[in-house]
């Protein structure tokens, strides 16, 4: 799946939950009575039926909230809202999910027999809600087979060095930078520590993430926990000498 179409395939079937497939394929299941689309939470005819109200109402209703939520705390360059009201577990592993799929979308060539290539490093501030959001995230990144580099509380300039240092497809830090305590978010990198923001694939994980739903996936990848403050500390020394 390329980088660029990437957006467009975010939903997943039960019958096939490591499998992502796009919104025409899904529709197209629906039409034909698939027998797995009963129960299934993108299954919208459904779905509008159980809460009582007509398909096509329910479906803009609710697209139209997950909208607009997710304008508010999707900004240009990070993603930041309020704990717990905007931003909480349950989106958090949401976000973990379509970031990881995002990032190893643009693993090309040798760099997949790379086992870090596919690595994705993950750190936080010191905020009350980080270590939750943190590990949410994380266990969202790992459903797509990700594995998930764990590198602690640092600051965020750790994360551009972790990713460089380790190699990785990208990074992502679990803070709301200067913003008051009630606030957290996640500010995205990508290969070499290249920020993600609205033009560069922030906008297309917020697409995913509108339309996805936690679910099993039958995958989990790898967690590592790896303390790189030696390795940091002796790399900003370089620059004092």
């Amino acid at each position: 799946m390329s980088q660029d179409n990437y957006a467009e395939y975010y939903r997943y079937c039960p019958n096939q939950p490591k499998l992502i497939i796009s919104d025409a394929i899904c529709r197209g299941r629906r039409r034909s009575n698939y027998p797995f689309c009963k129960g299934c939470p993108f299954n919208d005819e459904e779905r509008a039926r159980q809460e009582g109200s007509g398909p096509a109402t329910s479906r803009r209703q609710q697209d139209k909230a997950r909208t607009v939520m997710l304008e508010k705390i999707f900004k240009a360059y990070d993603i930041r809202g309020t704990y717990p009201d905007q931003l909480n577990e349950e989106l958090a592993w949401r976000i973990g999910h379509g970031t990881a799929s995002f990032l190893m979308s643009a693993i090309r060539g040798l760099e997949r027999a790379d086992p870090n290539a596919s690595a994705i490093v993950v750190g936080r501030d010191m905020r009350k809600s980080s270590p939750s959001l943190c590990q949410a995230f994380v266990e969202g990144s790992r459903s797509t087979g990700a594995t998930v580099i764990d590198i602690g509380m640092i600051d965020t300039s750790q994360i551009y060095f972790a990713i460089n240092h380790l190699k990785t497809c990208g990074g992502v830090q679990v803070t709301a930078s200067h913003n008051p305590a009630q606030y957290n978010g996640f500010k995205i990198s990508g290969s070499r520590g290249v920020p993600v923001g609205g033009e560069t694939g922030l906008n297309d994980i917020r697409r995913v993430v509108t339309n996805l739903a936690r679910h099993d996936t039958g995958q989990q990848g790898e967690l590592k926990k790896q303390d790189l403050a030696t390795e940091y500390r002796t790399f900003v020394h370089k620059f004092l000498e």
